[in-house]
């Protein structure tokens, strides 16, 4: 039978020290990675990419019905992302309706391999400014997830100087 803790009673060293850790790494990856990886560009700093269509997939994890994102496979050119933030039944139906083969044109973030705007067999299957607000707003979400991350980190550290610090008599 699991012992619950008393109010005041001290976290436990493994765990605060495994809070503070997760609590570090993580909340660097979601304020400043996602914040580097997802910057806001103009238009003409996106890379252009022209490649040739193979196949895509569309990720999940959780569960079918959840995204992660979309791979997209190409015959002359490394694969590039669609971010999870802009999948949606429209866009999943435009991957569908293309074969393989067929000449795609594109706008690529220059600090990653998410594709921002993607135009192929003459419809636009992904739009730049669509997708700039989706990826500001998913910022926005990893930011708080960030500062919360950043926040357990620190009371793993007051549990760790309330423990050693002052220490009960």
């Amino acid at each position: 039978m699991k012992r619950k803790r008393k109010k005041g009673e001290q976290m436990p060293v493994g765990m605060a020290v495994f809070v503070l850790v997760a609590g570090i790494i993580l909340g660097s990856v979601f304020t400043f990675g996602m914040q580097y990886w997802n910057s806001d560009i103009k238009r003409e700093d996106a890379i252009r990419v022209e490649a040739t269509y193979e196949k895509h997939i569309i990720r999940s994890t959780f569960s079918r019905r959840k995204n992660s994102g979309a791979v997209v496979y190409f015959t002359d050119n490394d694969p590039l992302y669609i971010d999870s933030a802009c999948i949606n039944d429209d866009l999943r139906e435009a991957m569908d309706n293309l074969t393989k083969g067929t000449k795609a044109i594109m706008l690529v973030h220059p600090n990653s391999d998410t594709i921002l705007d993607m135009r192929a067999g003459g419809q636009s299957i992904l739009e730049f400014a669509d997708t700039m607000e989706r990826l500001s707003g998913e910022n926005s979400g990893f930011l708080i997830l960030g500062i919360f991350m950043y926040l357990c980190a620190a009371y793993a550290v007051c549990s760790l100087i309330r423990r050693y610090a002052f220490p009960k008599k």
